[in-house]
């Protein structure tokens, strides 16, 4: 049988260790040109090697929980790129929201102890 090739975009929050498939279409995309002093940016908790191991671990589980294919394919890295997700924090009925701009995603910000403590510490 012929390999079967297959280009997967996965994207890893380097804050909280979390690696899914990126389905956000690329023309929507813009590059982030200047970056603005009021932002306020989440620091990287995550090293290189670590983001490659948790990449390879949800392509693993993927493979053999979701599609049941046993044998682990060949991985190969094309490109990399550091993506900027813009949040905003709301005020809503039960609390702060951590709402996601580009998908409009909301949680509360309660739900997360560490970006909670964060953007306590962050503001104050």
């Amino acid at each position: 049988m012929k390999p079967k090739l297959e280009k997967m975009r996965l994207v890893t929050n380097l804050y909280k260790n979390d690696t899914s498939l990126f389905h956000w279409p690329i023309e929507k995309m813009k590059p982030l040109t200047t970056i603005d002093s009021n932002i306020l940016r989440m620091p990287k908790l995550l090293s290189e090697h670590d983001l490659m191991d948790s990449s390879e671990d949800f392509l693993r589980n993927l493979y053999l929980h979701k599609r049941k294919v046993w044998s682990f394919p060949e991985l190969t890295l094309l490109d990399q790129y550091d993506l900027f997700v813009p949040y905003t924090v709301t005020n809503g009925e039960r609390g702060e929201y951590l709402t996601e701009l580009t998908t409009g995603y909301s949680t509360l910000i309660q739900n997360n102890q560490d970006i909670y403590n964060y953007l306590k510490g962050a503001v104050t």
